[in-house]
């Protein structure tokens, strides 16, 4: 068990290494995050001060400006797993990639995880120094940092078994990039990226809490910036068994999918 799971280590150390011998073309990339951090301090920042609230729904405007530090490097800093493996289906390198002596999903996991966490981090320093140049730092305890951190790789987690689960579709339909779309835009509308979820009207933020998207955007960022012991247990709990039933339907859709593998041209 322990060899089989070094295999995994393996390949998550070598997607980080990968990752990391281009942390300069990934910074040129994060730029853009740095001009739409700096849109939405000038947009909040001035959606407040023309409510003539200092807070809305929990919220002052250096915590929703740390928010969607938070929500923007996480999604942007994860990989676009379906376009990549529709192209491994429709080229036949999905022949090759199953010969191998490891589990194809596991082994997915592992080389996302790994990019994911060189990406995911530079995002959020790039993001964390907009909002401290505008706002300082948030208030946290240890607990919470670690909490968060917690969330961080649940929601990379849940964003893995979202894009696995529309890439092993592929295996049917061939071109997942519909199914791609919809997705990446309930995580940014439903899933709380763009809008902290309590800001929604109080029906649609109470459906949207016990969506799976949430657990991609709004958890991770709540829990840095509005972190509440008493919620945050049963917030994970429920995190968790999203993330498990994702993976397990991405485990059952791969062993039907292996099955009637029909590649074209491979």
């Amino acid at each position: 068990m322990a060899t089989t799971w070094a295999k995994y280590f393996a390949v998550f150390r070598i997607a980080l290494k990968n990752q990391w011998a281009y942390i300069g073309e990934a910074a040129v990339r994060s730029i853009f995050l740095v001009i739409i951090m700096y849109v939405f301090a000038q947009l909040w920042s001035t959606t407040y001060a023309s409510t003539g609230h200092l807070m809305l729904a929990g919220y002052d405007v250096r915590s929703v400006v740390w928010y969607l530090a938070v929500t923007e490097a996480i999604v942007m800093g994860t990989p676009r797993l379906v376009s990549t493996l529709s192209e491994e289906i429709k080229e036949g390198d999905i022949a090759y990639r199953l010969t191998k002596p490891v589990n194809y999903v596991l082994y997915n996991y592992a080389q996302f995880l790994g990019e994911a966490t060189v990406r995911v981090l530079l995002n959020l320093v790039i993001g964390a120094s907009v909002a401290i140049v505008f706002f300082g730092f948030p208030s946290l305890s240890w607990v919470a940092v670690g909490t968060f951190v917690l969330a961080v790789l649940l929601a990379i987690t849940m964003q893995f078994t979202l894009n696995m689960g529309i890439s092993l579709l592929l295996f049917w339909i061939e071109d997942g990039r519909g199914l791609d779309l919809i997705a990446s835009r309930m995580v940014m509308i439903l899933g709380g990226m763009m809008i902290p979820l309590p800001l929604f009207p109080k029906w649609l933020a109470e459906i949207c809490l016990w969506l799976p998207f949430q657990v991609v955007a709004y958890l991770p960022a709540n829990t840095l910036v509005n972190f509440r012991p008493e919620q945050i247990a049963s917030e994970l709990f429920r995190a968790g068994m999203w993330t498990l039933l994702f993976a397990t339907a991405c485990a059952l859709l791969y062993r039907k999918g292996v099955r009637q593998l029909h590649v074209q041209g491979g």
